[in-house]
């Protein structure tokens, strides 16, 4: 083989293991350092939100509930504070009432969940939030929660994506997902999909972001939460009014003797 050929094949060698050699130094670190960057130059974030979720009411039940989940997801940096407002509910279809609703945020201070089944609303404020609003927080619980590996890359609508996966460190029984994959805008940083695989490593979960808008202004009253007013406390009934005694028949008149 001439001096010529050997050096072509090397070219052509370099060319095709380029892609190979790019994956290999991609790592968990490395990923996480150039989204978090890339996020970082972004200081606001609306969205829609659309998705599906195949739901066992019981482990013991034989076929999933299939609901269309549909919302929306704001995010705000200013003045060193994060501000967030993720709204999402669940129905039988997109023009049913949903079955399901959870409204999560921050507003800059203090996080809050507040939650619906089926008409029974509950609030609470929480440490950390159980849904992520951007790609800090969600490295935030996916590093908490999940073993994580890379995966190939993958377009997510047209978009170039980083893709991660994480297995869960302490499964639990009430919660069967056995891994969450998330799928990071190259070029933002942004959340682009997560989906969440039951037991039998089939989707069960599926979010998507739809009609992104980057660093548009967002007023910060958008992120103020007011918990919603507690139920009326039901009326104390009367007190049972005692049953009225039986009248006891007067005596008979002693018959006379004749």
């Amino acid at each position: 083989m001439s001096k010529r050929s050997v050096i072509g094949v090397l070219m052509v060698a370099a060319v095709l293991c380029a892609p190979l050699q790019a994956l290999a130094q991609d790592t968990v670190e490395s990923i996480q350092k150039d989204v978090l960057a890339k996020w970082d130059k972004v200081s606001s974030l609306t969205a829609g939100i659309t998705g599906t979720g195949d739901i066992k009411l019981s482990p013991e039940s034989p076929t999933a509930l299939h609901l269309v989940a549909s919302g929306s997801l704001d995010s705000l940096k200013k003045d060193g504070k994060t501000f967030s407002r993720i709204e999402l509910g669940a129905g039988l279809t997109p023009q049913a009432k949903p079955m399901a609703r959870i409204l999560a945020g921050s507003d800059g201070t203090a996080a809050y969940v507040e939650t619906e089944f089926l008409g029974k609303v509950e609030s609470k404020t929480v440490d950390q939030l159980p849904i992520a609003a951007d790609a800090k927080s969600l490295f935030d619980l996916m590093n908490q929660h999940l073993n994580l590996a890379v995966m190939p890359s993958e377009k997510v609508d047209d978009k170039e994506a980083y893709v991660i996966a994480g297995e869960m460190k302490k499964p639990e029984k009430d919660i069967p997902v056995s891994k969450i994959i998330a799928y990071f805008d190259k070029e933002t940083g942004i959340i682009l999909k997560v989906v969440a695989l039951n037991m039998e490593s089939q989707p069960m979960v599926t979010l998507a972001l739809r009609d992104i808008v980057l660093n548009a202004p967002i007023p910060e009253e958008k992120f103020r939460y007011t918990p919603p007013a507690p139920p009326a406390p039901k009326p104390e009934a009367a007190p049972a009014t005692p049953a009225a005694e039986t009248a006891k028949p007067e005596p008979a008149p002693a018959e006379q003797k004749k």
